[in-house]
């Protein structure tokens, strides 16, 4: 579907997937304990610009986008505290970006860059709380996400309270597709 210039698909929560063969824990069990979401771009020897405006409950991103005008920095303490970046251990990727709030979307999001060179690994992300406690989430019947990406493998995933415990960090994500401007995608 096109809504002025911007597309909505729809993927179910079948379309996610966890990260190491086999699961490892049960999906509605998972989706049951998510606290907050995560972004990730892999891709090697390139430069990659995203925008990621919003990840919310399924449907809830099909608004038209305004101008970059009604984007507003958020200062770099708060980014600090609503957003936590990682890269791989050899510092093949690194991401940089700025919390941006967009108030069409009544979230804060990121805009930025990753660069990944040659290595062993080569990933850089961002993770956001969301949520002050495990929340049940599999009622929303998938995410929606609203973004610009440049980069081939984007990826967006969930994250469950006690992740390193429960899940040994193998998340449930799936991949998002490179974009031509603002697209708008119901997971």
């Amino acid at each position: 579907n096109k809504t002025e210039g911007v597309t909505s698909v729809d993927i179910p929560w079948e379309k996610f997937e966890q990260l190491l063969p086999n699961g490892l824990v049960d999906k509605q069990e998972f989706l049951g304990r998510i606290t907050g979401f995560t972004i990730q771009m892999e891709e090697l020897n390139t430069t990659s610009d995203f925008s990621l405006y919003k990840i919310g409950k399924m449907g809830e991103c099909n608004i038209p986008v305004e101008s970059s005008s009604s984007a507003a920095p958020t200062s770099s303490a708060e980014v600090d505290t609503l957003w936590n970046f990682y890269h791989d251990p050899n510092d093949a990727c690194t991401m940089t970006a700025e919390a941006t709030a967009f108030p069409d979307y009544d979230f804060t999001g990121l805009k930025g860059t990753t660069v990944c060179t040659a290595g062993e690994t080569y990933y850089a992300g961002a993770t956001k709380n969301v949520f002050d406690g495990p929340t049940d989430i599999s009622s929303w019947g998938g995410l929606c996400v609203a973004y610009e990406s440049s980069a081939t493998y984007f990826r967006i995933g969930m994250i469950p309270d006690d992740a390193e415990n429960f899940t040994k960090n193998s998340n449930y994500v799936t991949y998002l597709s490179k974009t031509e401007g603002v697209t708008v995608v119901d997971i």
